[in-house]
């Protein structure tokens, strides 16, 4: 409705975010070709104002639809394309996600390499929702890896960092939908256990 509303008052910009809003919503709910739809339209009215950081935020939203359909070496050059415009523009909390989804995406035999650089930039902003992300990725590479134990630490350092932000909000809403984002870390200490249960 919002979209709507936006581009029949003709508010292109207002119209744009609530085209890429849309779009992230069509993604989670896997309605994969409603959301190229709305992400075309969106790339398109943010190319007609000029902005340029969420243009790239568009095509980092493209990398993830591109991974849902199983096509991840298209999925990894929206990415890059994405880190790219985000650097060049000096918008660096938005670089720094587009940094983990290289990681994410990338060969398997850079993701440590990736996962550094993007802990440099991570490191600078000191926001928890990014060094939640960031760990949780750490602890999977470490599990992948065969350092457990330094898994585990990562994953613990995760849920309280999750733990903290959340009880810092003040809307009880949101402190029950940022801790909701820890189930992540949960998940993976349960499959650490599952795992030595079978060894």
């Amino acid at each position: 409705a919002a979209a709507e509303h936006t581009r029949a008052q003709h508010m292109v910009h207002d119209s744009a975010v609530a085209t890429l809003m849309l779009a992230l919503a069509h993604v989670g709910a896997r309605q994969l070709g409603d959301a190229a739809r709305e992400l075309t339209r969106a790339a398109g009215l943010f190319d007609q104002v000029g902005d340029g950081q969420y243009r790239a935020r568009v095509m980092l939203a493209q990398a993830d639809l591109a991974a849902q359909r199983g096509h991840r070496v298209e999925a990894a050059a929206w990415a890059d394309s994405a880190a790219d415009a985000l650097a060049e523009g000096g918008w660096l909390i938005p670089l720094a996600w587009a940094k983990l989804r290289q990681a994410d995406l990338g060969p398997a035999g850079q993701t440590a390499a990736r996962l550094a650089d993007a802990g440099g930039l991570i490191g600078q902003l000191s926001l928890p929702e990014l060094r939640y992300a960031y760990l949780l990725r750490l602890a999977r590479l470490d599990r992948l890896e065969g350092r457990e134990e330094q898994a585990e630490a990562r994953l613990r350092q995760a849920i309280s960092t999750a733990e903290e932000l959340g009880a810092s909000l003040p809307d009880p809403t949101l402190r029950a939908a940022f801790r909701a984002m820890r189930l992540d870390a949960h998940d993976e200490q349960i499959g650490r256990a599952s795992c030595r249960e079978r060894v």
